[in-house]
Order: C-alpha cells, then sequence, then structure tokens
C-alpha cells in the first residue's frame, strides 16, 4: 500500500501523478548552494567591511530557514493531484482535500490541451466524471479548469484538467487504461 500525504492509502494497483524526485532534488540543490555561497562569499565581505548591513543580515537568516526547511524530509514528500486504483480515481483540488470518484462516475479520461495555445499550450489529463454534490462539484471544476471550455456539460459531466507535473501524460492513460482492465473495466479510447 502506498501512502501520500493528501490521499487515503491506496489499493493496489495503483497509479499517482505527482512531480518526479529529481525535480524536486534540484530544487533542493539549488537553494542549498544559494545558501553555502552566500555564507562562503557574502558574509567574509560583510564582516570585513565595518558597516552595518542588518538587510544582509536578514537574508542570510532568511537562507539559513529555508535551508533548514528543504532538510525536513515532509517537505519532499510528493504532492499529487491526480492518482487511481481499482476502486476508482481521486482527484486533490486543494492541498489536504481530494475527491473521490468510484469508476461508474467516470466517462473518460485522455489527453487535451488544458491551457493556453499554439506554442505555449500544456497538455494534461482530462477526466470527465458526474459528481452530484453541488459543493464538490463547484470546487473540483472551479480548480481544474480548461481555458474557454464549459466545464460542465448537458449531461451533468464535468470536465476537470490536470496538469502533467513534468510526465508523460501517454505512460498515464497506459497506467489507468491498465488498472481499469485489472478492475475487469472496458479501458478508455
Amino acid at each position: 500500500m502506498l501512502k501520500y500525504r493528501q490521499l487515503p492509502e491506496l489499493g493496489n494497483p495503483n497509479y499517482a501523478l505527482y512531480a518526479p524526485p529529481w525535480l524536486l532534488h534540484m530544487f533542493r540543490v539549488l537553494a542549498w548552494g544559494a545558501t553555502a555561497a552566500f555564507f562562503i562569499w557574502g558574509m567574509p565581505d560583510i564582516l570585513g567591511s565595518g558597516e552595518d548591513l542588518w538587510i544582509i543580515w536578514v537574508m542570510g537568516g532568511l537562507l539559513l530557514l529555508v535551508s533548514i526547511g528543504l532538510a525536513m524530509p515532509a517537505s519532499f514528500r510528493p504532492l499529487i493531484n491526480f492518482a487511481c486504483d481499482m476502486n476508482g480515481v481521486y482527484i486533490v483540488y486543494e492541498r489536504d482535500k481530494h475527491a473521490f470518484l468510484p469508476w461508474d462516475q467516470v466517462r473518460d479520461i485522455r489527453i487535451e490541451t488544458i491551457a493556453g495555445s499554439g506554442s505555449r499550450s500544456q497538455t494534461g489529463l482530462v477526466v470527465e466524471a458526474k459528481v452530484d454534490d453541488p459543493e464538490l462539484q463547484t470546487q473540483l471544476f472551479r480548480t481544474h479548469f480548461l481555458f474557454g471550455k464549459d466545464p460542465i456539460d448537458e449531461e451533468g459531466y464535468g470536465r476537470a484538467g490536470i496538469s502533467n507535473n513534468a510526465r508523460s501524460m501517454t505512460k498515464a492513460v497506459y497506467e489507468i487504461n491498465r488498472i481499469r482492465r485489472l478492475a475487469g473495466l472496458r479501458p478508455f479510447e
């Protein structure tokens, strides 16, 4: 069983869409590098100048706090915005809130442009699902929006666009269909 901060335990098999670990570790290394550079090259100049540069001391303190925060393992747990298992789909719409949609409420999951156009477009997963709760419907389809498209169609199915998080969307659809087949359901086209 996999555990994620925003979701309950997912059954096996499952698939979760989150930012790749190398991207998070690259951010961590860059922040530590900036802090080290400040303390190695900046601090001797400040101490030797004899001037009262309080803003530099404040900046150094903030860099040190950021570095300590980045050392905490909890700050680099994967932040997931989509997951699925044999029971259905989980869509995270706020940091600690998610919607569970059983497979019978999900009409389609496909790759589509979810924001922008032309060379500045962003592709991601589009989940078409029927959500009965009006408040959840508002939250889910307000947070995950599609530019220029109505999020809810005439049959009551909402369209949630989910960012790709620097992951392959083709692999995501393949994994989702694999889980649907294992659950005895028809894969999406």
